[in-house]
């Protein structure tokens, strides 16, 4: 078996955003000690294998070695076959309906092409690279999580009790990372002031979440809520926090700009939904990887 390597821009220990949990989900489950920092990769082993996640900061050079020895796949987290990783927003600015990204704005394009497999977290996410060409695709229908947050979100639910207000997620516009330096999260990627408006217009009482880094800590927090109001006004290629709120069985007030949306299973919540990513969609998932490496 190849050795395999796990290439992304971030970890978990530098910063904690949805990529970089469900990343850490996934070496788990398939053994992978071997990881690089993207900036860092600038030699391909042609007897070794890479799942290319996140990788802004891989440089062309790097590129151009694994597109000739085709000993990778792609696990997609977002669209960066445009720079605003957004195909509903062009570099100019300007809005772009459709989601088909003009030539002129595309990037990546060989190297989307040229991978084993292009992973992509929903159908909904996986349908948006197909009608930009990009098909050598594939889902997992989901997110990942280990079996005991699982359990312990379950533990949760069971044991909190809700107050009827209307949470939404109040992140911070920068994250700041392990070496000091600060990421900028994107444009408006939560969309808080959408919620707040939609509070104060239908004149709910509302509490905005701050960002705890803490899982168990933010789960807990949030189950003591009936409702989660989220809004995400760029493209969510699935979204953990609407997964984790319906688990959690809250409320869940939201537009359709999310690949959780689209999915079969958005319409279960608490323990059945639990059961679903446990006894399906987290092991198929899983198993769609080992297949491909």
């Amino acid at each position: 078996m190849s050795k395999i390597i796990f290439v992304s821009d971030y970890f978990s220990n530098e910063v904690r955003r949805g990529a970089e949990v469900t990343n850490d989900v996934l070496l788990y489950y398939l053994g992978i000690a071997n990881t690089i920092e993207s900036h860092k990769l600038n030699i391909i082993d042609i007897n070794s294998f890479y799942i290319i996640t996140n990788f802004v900061n891989l440089n062309e050079n790097t590129k151009q070695q694994l597109i000739k020895y085709k000993n990778y796949l792609i696990y997609e987290h977002d669209h960066k076959y445009i720079s605003t990783r957004n195909p509903f927003l062009l570099p100019t600015g300007e809005v772009n309906i459709s989601g088909i990204v003009p030539e002129i704005y595309f990037t990546n394009r060989a190297f989307y092409n040229n991978a084993k497999v292009v992973i992509c977290q929903t159908q909904w996410h996986e349908d948006q690279l197909n009608k930009n060409n990009i098909t050598n695709t594939t889902n997992i229908h989901g997110s990942l999580y280990l079996h005991e947050d699982l359990e312990l979100i379950n533990s949760i639910r069971l044991n909190t009790l809700k107050i009827d207000k209307y949470a939404f997620f109040n992140d911070a516009e920068f994250i700041t990372l392990s070496n000091g330096m600060t990421l900028r999260q994107g444009q408006n990627i939560k969309n808080k002031q959408g919620s707040l408006r939609y509070c104060l217009d239908n004149k709910l009482p509302y509490f905005p979440i701050p960002r705890i880094n803490v899982k168990e800590n933010f789960w807990k927090t949030l189950a003591k809520f009936k409702h989660f109001i989220f809004f995400p006004d760029i493209p969510e290629t699935c979204s953990r926090l609407l997964i984790e709120a319906k688990m959690l069985d809250i409320n869940v007030t939201t537009n359709q700009n999310s690949g959780a949306y689209h999915e079969p299973w958005f319409q279960l919540s608490g323990i059945e939904l639990i059961d679903k990513f446990k006894d399906e969609i987290i092991p198929n998932a899983i198993n769609l990887f080992k297949g491909y490496i």
